[in-house]
């Protein structure tokens, strides 16, 4: 088994984390045809192939897909709250 990714796998597949199993399994087969070393000549290919099966195996099995959530939240996003310093408060 891979070792967890440092990068996005949702970036690497181009996926939303919204995306379902199907959607996700759908656009790995669509990169994996495109990227496969014996399609893509190119130097890179071969590395842009491993990037992409260790995202597809970590979003595929739900556990570590949820895992990997936990362990990279969503960045927040939207105007800080007034009042707000950024400092984490005592009461949420």
């Amino acid at each position: 088994m891979p070792a967890e990714l440092s990068e996005d796998p949702y970036a690497i597949l181009g996926v939303p984390r919204t995306a379902s199993a199907a959607e996700i399994k759908e656009q790995y087969r669509r990169l994996a045809k495109a990227s496969h070393p014996d399609i893509d000549a190119r130097p890179e290919a071969m590395a842009r192939m491993v990037r992409i099966n260790h995202a597809y195996e970590l979003l595929a099995d739900p556990l570590r897909r949820a895992r990997w959530e936990a362990l990279n939240p969503l960045p927040r996003t939207g105007p800080a709250r007034p009042g707000s310093s950024g400092a984490a408060s005592g009461a949420r």
